[in-house]
């Protein structure tokens, strides 16, 4: 990630200072579709990651996918009955960052960018 001013206070200057990076309990892994969001009054920039899927049908039946006969396995094919029409636009989570954090993301992006970016040409 690229540096980013942080600022402690300490009695002594340090040679150096150890980062150790904990995930919260309610870390997760989530798959972007776009991201929507703006600036707060305060001045913040708030970033609602979305995924675009279709929707889970609120209902289906099974029917079978040949002639029932007694006493014999059947498959079955699943047809969904009530379903919303369109897509589903899921808030996966929201990130809220002031304008140096965001800065700061906008440069990690562009170094991972023009890797990728490098590394298809090959």
């Amino acid at each position: 990630m690229a540096a980013k001013p942080i600022f402690y206070l300490f009695m002594e200057a340090p040679e150096e200072i150890p980062v150790h990076y904990m995930k919260s309990n309610d870390f997760r892994t989530v798959f972007a579709s776009g991201i929507i969001g703006g600036v707060t009054a305060q001045g913040k920039i708030s970033m609602n990651i979305y995924l675009d899927r279709p929707p889970i049908p609120v209902r289906s039946v099974l029917k079978p996918a040949e002639e029932v006969k007694p006493g014999i396995k059947i498959s079955v094919k699943e047809e969904p009955v009530e379903s919303k029409a369109g897509i589903i636009r899921e808030i996966q989570c929201g990130v809220l960052m002031d304008f140096e954090t965001a800065l700061s993301l906008r440069t990690w992006l562009d170094e991972k960018i023009e890797f990728i970016q490098s590394n298809l040409n090959r």
